[in-house]
């Protein structure tokens, strides 16, 4: 499950679109419900031209370190394509 309003996932999608629109994204990290690291999700956002009103990072999952990545193949919440 993911931490988010019920119009999030709307502004989520157009996002990933309009940036990633042949991507798989996976959501970790704070938002995602029982992510075994953190204290729950961060209220702010850096991404400037975002709608969310917390920070979003876009990672290649090629470029995290191999127990990372393999923690979010399993924990990670699905947000387009498939994982």
């Amino acid at each position: 499950m993911f931490d988010i309003t019920a119009s999030q996932p709307e502004q989520i999608q157009s996002l990933l679109r309009l940036r990633l629109p042949h991507a798989t994204a996976l959501a970790f990290g704070s938002r995602v419900l029982d992510w075994p690291f953190g204290r729950g999700p961060k209220p702010y956002s850096d991404l400037e031209d975002s709608p969310l009103p917390w920070r979003v990072d876009i990672t290649d999952a090629n470029d995290l370190p191999p127990t990372l990545r393999a923690l979010v193949e399993q924990r990670g919440v699905a947000l387009q394509g498939s994982a």
